[in-house]
């Protein structure tokens, strides 16, 4: 089998396959998944996203690097942990031009 698995990437991983067609299986098309939890291999179930790519690529190489580039770029854009976590408490930052710590109007304003 052509592929593995890579990340976390904003909280995903990235499953590669590059799937042999023709009629001697000499040429590839690339294939990823996108999963939550890191899976054992591309064929786990549970992935949110599942992407055929082309054009056919010559050998298996190719084909596991452009589902891998790609598949990082599409987690890339995806929420990340970050942003499922919740937020935290707002923090009150010292007013730039009086010092002062509670909130006021003049608290982003430059010095």
């Amino acid at each position: 089998m052509h592929g593995f698995v890579l990340g976390p990437i904003r909280a995903h991983y990235v499953a590669t396959y590059a799937c042999p067609i023709g009629e001697f299986g000499d040429s590839y098309i690339a294939h990823f998944r996108l999963f939550v939890e890191r899976p054992a291999s591309f064929w786990d179930a549970g992935h949110v996203h599942d992407e055929w790519l082309l054009p056919i690529f010559s050998n298996p190489e190719a084909a596991l690097h452009s589902a891998a580039v790609k598949g990082w770029k599409v987690a890339g854009c995806l929420p990340g942990a970050l942003t499922q976590q919740r937020s935290a408490p707002a923090r009150t930052a010292a007013c730039l031009k009086c010092g002062r710590a509670q909130p006021c109007a003049n608290r982003f304003a430059s010095a």
